[in-house]
């Protein structure tokens, strides 16, 4: 895995969290 594709899953994560 790159850093980029982990980067962009936790970017992910966080606007899901912060939609909520």
């Amino acid at each position: 895995m790159k850093a980029a594709e982990v980067g962009v899953s936790l970017n992910r994560l966080a606007a899901a969290k912060l939609s909520r």
